[in-house]
């Protein structure tokens, strides 16, 4: 991990601000699954870098894990049909709040974004181009953190080229923020886990590739409030 220059910084800085005018349609679904659980300070900025996406072609599933705030009113709010809400009646986690959004999802291509992290607006049409280019099933991205106030902190993470599953568990530096797997090449069963402690997922997804492809561009912001991230917690359970 390393500090960002000036410039990427004020690229970063853009992700809230920018939003795509012409939004691109044509192209495979584009799943996006968003656990939530008492997120109504943030969930806000987080649905805005989706909509701000220069590739139109998705569709939003939020699955709010029994909030006792107001994460419902505020995702509802945005009336827009490509964003779908899951309402859990009981609290159960986040890792099975991702299941049931992973189930319900009908995309071709699978990403992930936590209510508190941030997307560039360019981030699904840049990675939808890397997939195909690599001819890959699994690519992921770098990130920067963000502070107490959600900018970027200028702490930046720079994923490696390629990663393997061994590595992968060794450095836990893959962010579900900035994940897509193409799900002709994957069942949505590989997808699923227990709770954040079960690193099964890593080796379902390595037994179908033999590893996956990481783009240098920062394509997240990380937020502060989650501390440390879901795949970061998930591979510390590994045994």
């Amino acid at each position: 991990m390393k500090k960002v220059s000036s410039t990427e910084k004020a690229s970063a800085k853009k992700i809230r601000k920018t939003r795509a005018k012409k939004p691109v349609f044509d192209g495979p679904l584009v799943s996006i699954v968003m656990p939530a659980h008492n997120a109504a300070d943030f969930i806000d900025d987080a649905i805005h870098s989706v909509l701000g996406q220069s590739y139109g072609n998705w569709e939003l599933i939020v699955v709010d894990d029994a909030s006792s705030d107001k994460t419902l009113e505020v995702v509802k709010q945005f009336g827009d049909e490509r964003i779908r809400v899951i309402k859990c009646l009981r609290n159960g986690g986040a890792a099975k709040a991702r299941n049931r959004g992973v189930g319900a999802s009908k995309g071709k291509f699978l990403c992930f974004l936590d209510a508190d992290d941030l997307w560039q607006p360019d981030k699904l049409e840049r990675q939808l181009a890397f997939m195909a280019k690599k001819d890959c099933a699994f690519s992921f991205a770098s990130y920067v953190f963000a502070d107490s106030k959600g900018r970027p902190n200028g702490k930046v993470v720079r994923v490696p080229e390629t990663i393997t599953y061994r590595q992968v568990l060794r450095s836990g530096v893959v962010l579900a923020s900035t994940v897509m797997f193409d799900m002709s090449r994957f069942s949505k069963k590989d997808m699923e886990i227990a709770d954040v402690k079960d690193g099964s997922v890593w080796k379902k997804v390595f037994d179908r590739v033999e590893s996956a492809y990481g783009m240098h561009s920062v394509m997240a912001i990380k937020g502060y409030e989650a501390g440390i991230s879901f795949w970061q917690k998930m591979r510390r359970g590994v045994r």
